[in-house]
């Protein structure tokens, strides 16, 4: 969309010529000849830009830009000043003028101002843009899950973010412990700073120090120039020290003094830094089992587990795989510009029973694979490679059976059941190749209560056949 300047102006010849001069840079461009009809133009549409002259009959500059700043805070004013009006023109900036132009004005140095200017509102415009976007993205609402576990998340999301205080993570691997991190820092007060995400375990322990508080020039070999560290990145905002039970001994006490005085030295340094920097720290590992085994000291952990957040693994809270699943489809199919595929009862099923050791990220994985591999418009069992792990029958194996604690005994227990009869009908059926007299003998029933399940169960023996 074009940028829109209004020109305000008494003198019918220099809105002319200011209109001609500008015309190339690409603005849609409207005049005003004084304060009160600028205002009625400012009503009827927004502008980017003003160009105002600071002496108008009726009302001057200064108070059209008094007016602007309260109505129009987001329209940027340029005022324009004859000789001996410099003082006026202080004023103005003042006031909240982004420049002022003394008349006679070099054309090109009016030009680059608004250039100027123009990048100006571009910069502030895509910053708001990202933030928005980031804040979205990270909006815990947006965290998906309707589990009363995952309820009890968000509102632990929401005391972190309002609370400044050394908030720890706990979770298995795929949970989503980054993802709550970010949920945290994006709706605190600190949202518009840094996020720094350290992994630690990925930082060779003889350089963690250096790449956590910085090093001075000189302060070891192939130290050629100082170095800002992690924390120093994070002055204001928010530092994540992810897989803080791989941090090594050797550096834990810098940390416990950190979390104590929010002071830092660079190595080799001798000043010391105060730093205002929230702490966030994220584990998949039993803290209090380290502490017992002398691998993490007792200290620190009760320094960082001031408030505590445990992310349920996703075997604990089945009810929210179809939510997920359905989230992911639609996430992959836009992102790979391919129509959006619905999942079969049969496949839906089978990803309920599933365990997911990897978590919310193994099932991400498996959708996105699904979406890229499968050509018809439904996803079946099938087409979910990881479930061709489990069996077709539970028989087979001591297979996961979810547990929804929500429902009644008497409506899990038929869900349950119904389930297990359908799964051990197809795969009855699958080991004879659909062929129902002996899938019915090899079941113990007869031929009519073996077919009469099938219907039920609305099981086509066509696609067992071999």
């Amino acid at each position: 969309m074009k940028k829109r300047i209004l020109i305000v102006n008494d003198e019918e010849a220099l809105l002319v010529q200011l209109k001609d001069v500008l015309k190339g840079m690409g603005m849609d461009i409207y005049t005003a000849q004084n304060g009160i009809e600028a205002l009625h133009k400012l009503a009827e549409r927004n502008f980017n830009i003003v160009l105002a002259d600071l002496k108008m009959p009726k009302m001057d500059g200064l108070q059209l830009l008094e007016n602007i700043k309260k109505s129009y805070p987001n329209t940027y004013v340029v005022i324009m000043s004859g000789f001996g009006q410099i003082p006026q023109a202080v004023k103005a900036m003042k006031l909240g003028a982004y420049d002022f132009i003394q008349k006679p004005f070099d054309i090109d140095l009016l030009r680059l101002s608004l250039k100027k200017l123009l990048q100006t509102q571009d910069i502030i415009e895509e910053n708001i843009s990202l933030r928005k976007e980031v804040e979205e993205k990270y909006d815990f609402h947006h965290i998906v899950g309707k589990n009363y576990k995952m309820r009890k998340i968000y509102e632990l999301i929401t005391l972190a973010a309002e609370k400044d205080t050394t908030t720890l993570i706990w979770g298995e691997t795929g949970t989503g412990k980054e993802l709550i991190a970010k949920a945290i820092h994006y709706h605190s007060p600190r949202k518009k700073k840094s996020l720094i995400i350290v992994n630690c375990p990925a930082i060779p322990e003889s350089l963690l120090e250096s790449e956590l508080f910085g090093h001075e020039k000189g302060s070891f070999t192939g130290a050629h120039t100082q170095r800002i560290g992690r924390f120093e990145l994070a002055h204001q905002g928010t530092i994540l020290l992810d897989e803080i039970g791989d941090f090594p001994l050797s550096m834990q006490g810098k940390l416990l003094r950190f979390l104590q005085d929010k002071e830092i030295r660079r190595v080799g340094g001798r000043d010391t830094l105060n730093l205002d920097v929230r702490i966030l720290l994220a584990t998949n590992r039993n803290l209090e089992e380290l502490v017992s085994q002398g691998k993490f000291r007792e200290d620190l952990y009760y320094r960082v587990n001031v408030l505590s957040i445990s992310i349920p693994p996703l075997r604990e809270r089945v009810d929210d795989i179809p939510l997920l699943a359905e989230h992911f489809l639609k996430k992959y199919a836009g992102l790979h510009n391919r129509e959006e595929n619905n999942i079969s009862a049969d496949a839906m099923n089978s990803l309920i029973q599933y365990p997911w050791p990897g978590n919310v990220r193994e099932l991400e994985n498996v959708i996105e694979k699904a979406v890229l591999l499968n050509k018809g418009e439904t996803i079946d069992r099938f087409d979910l490679s990881i479930l061709q792990k489990i069996p077709l029958y539970f028989g087979e194996a001591d297979m996961y059976m979810p547990v929804e604690t929500d429902l009644p005994y008497k409506e899990i227990k038929e869900r349950l059941l119904n389930n297990w009869e359908r799964e051990y009908l197809k795969g009855v059926l699958s080991k004879n190749s659909g062929n129902i007299t002996q899938a019915a003998k090899q079941a113990g029933l007869n031929y009519k209560t073996f077919y009469e399940k099938l219907l039920k169960h609305s099981i086509d023996r066509k696609q067992f056949k071999k």
